[in-house]
């Protein structure tokens, strides 16, 4: 109806005073142009409310209720799957909330036996499932006057389904050790990669298959979060968009099993370091991966604020020849994320890169570089916190309280580096006995 045709119907108050022989119709007094605007303002709302009502149904609310284009945006993000019941979403949310404390993050300590037989090795003990144990008994029992608690610098610690069988933490199984610490406990699903057909090089994760059955008996032993793991090659001609789609699909599932099941699920596509790609590509494939993986998500209706993404730093390959600007990788990385994920997230983990003052110094530019983060930043780092630990230990008891100080010098550092506090760039951040064996990239890792 055009607007002059709607300003020409009488006004409720002159109606009443016609009836009421106040004033006469053909004197009726013409109102001012101010209540004429608003008068076509309030009947176009009415007719294209009933409008939107009749042509979308019971949906048009949520096209009508945001005022503005972000708002629009964060309560389509925000929305809560039909499927998960409000104590399930209450669960996630604050499960995700005990793991994105700030400065706080997780350990992964998730190396699968072959990978754990790598560093023994190189401390000259055998791979036994006994050695194995003292090993994690020496990465987790801390509770130590002298260097601190594992809950001051950790939320959390991701490992292996094989590990949880392991027996005699100081008479105490993994966890209730990390239980009496207020350290939630998690496990990495993904199995081993596969070949995906029709693609050169590119693989897909797997483990969906007995997922629900593994979550459900490790929930009973106090799980409280997995992670579920692909990975991207860069080249030429990779990642395709039939990789991007079908990994994102499989993590997507992996997510939306997770919640039904109340535990907080991270997905982590991956980039391999491999390669000689610079900033741009880096930057760009990761967003790539990101926005196929948001998208795919929604398609699922996995619920976001009860969800979190571990992702590596888009840093040039490891034959880029150039020199590597940690601030740009920084700055690159920032503005991906804030183009790619939603606010709706339940968090971001940054993920390992090849040395801890690489992976403090990245973090710590994160959080202190002008670019807005509407979700929080934190770690959650394997080799970067427990790289050396080993070679101080070297499987002696004399040796636990070096190396479990070591072990919490590194993780505070990456505590400060996820609040924007690492100032001192200049200082040494290494031990002085490194390991002398380098533990190769693998698909696997």
């Amino acid at each position: 109806m055009p607007l002059k045709d709607i300003a020409a119907v009488p006004l409720p108050h002159q109606v009443r005073q016609r009836e009421q022989g106040w004033v006469s119709e053909t004197h009726s007094p013409k109102p001012s142009n101010i209540f004429l605007k608003l008068a076509a303002i309030e009947r176009a709302k009415s007719i294209s409310h009933a409008f939107l009502s009749k042509s979308l149904g019971s949906r048009s609310s949520s096209f009508i209720r945001p005022r503005t284009r972000k708002q629009k945006k964060k309560q389509i993000w925000a929305s809560i799957p039909e499927c998960l019941s409000s104590v399930k979403t209450d669960q996630l949310r604050c499960t995700v909330r005990q793991l994105m404390l700030p400065g706080l993050g997780i350990l992964a300590a998730d190396d699968s036996i072959n990978q754990l037989g790598l560093r023994l090795n190189a401390i000259h003990l055998e791979n036994t499932a006994i050695n194995r144990r003292r090993y994690h008994e020496m990465l987790l029992n801390i509770d130590g006057a002298s260097y601190g608690r594992l809950n001051d610098y950790l939320s959390g610690v991701l490992m292996r389904e094989e590990s949880m069988d392991q027996t005699g933490y100081s008479g105490k199984n993994l966890s209730q050790l990390l239980k009496e610490r207020n350290v939630l406990l998690g496990i990495r699903f993904d199995k081993a990669l596969e070949k995906l057909v029709g693609c050169d090089r590119e693989y897909i994760a797997s483990g969906l298959d007995s997922l629900s059955e593994s979550i459900r008996r490790m929930k009973d032993i106090g799980v409280k979060f997995g992670l579920f793991r692909c990975v991207y090659r860069i080249s030429d001609h990779t990642p395709s968009r039939l990789a991007l789609t079908e990994n994102s699909i499989v993590l997507a599932r992996f997510a939306v099993i997770c919640q039904q099941l109340t535990i907080v699920p991270i997905l982590a596509p991956e980039v391999l370091a491999g390669g000689n790609h610079g900033y741009e590509e880096a930057r760009g494939v990761l967003r790539d991966i990101l926005t196929t993986l948001v998208k795919i998500m929604s398609e699922h209706r996995v619920y976001l604020a009860g969800a979190i993404i571990r992702v590596a730093a888009c840093s040039p390959g490891l034959c880029f020849k150039d020199h590597r600007d940690l601030k740009r990788v920084a700055n690159n990385m920032a503005k991906t994320l804030n183009e790619s994920i939603p606010p709706a997230i339940g968090g971001i983990l940054m993920s390992r890169q090849e040395s801890l003052c690489e992976s403090v110094a990245i973090l710590n530019n994160i959080q202190i570089c002008r670019v807005k983060k509407p979700f929080i930043v934190s770690f959650c780092f394997s080799r970067v916190i427990q790289q050396g630990v080993d070679s101080i230990w070297a499987g002696q008891n004399k040796n636990l309280d070096k190396a479990r100080a070591e072990l919490m010098r590194r993780a505070e550092l990456c505590g400060l580096a996820a609040m924007g506090q690492w100032l001192n760039e200049a200082t040494s951040i290494f031990i002085s006995v490194e390991s002398s064996t380098s533990l190769s990239e693998t698909l696997s890792d």
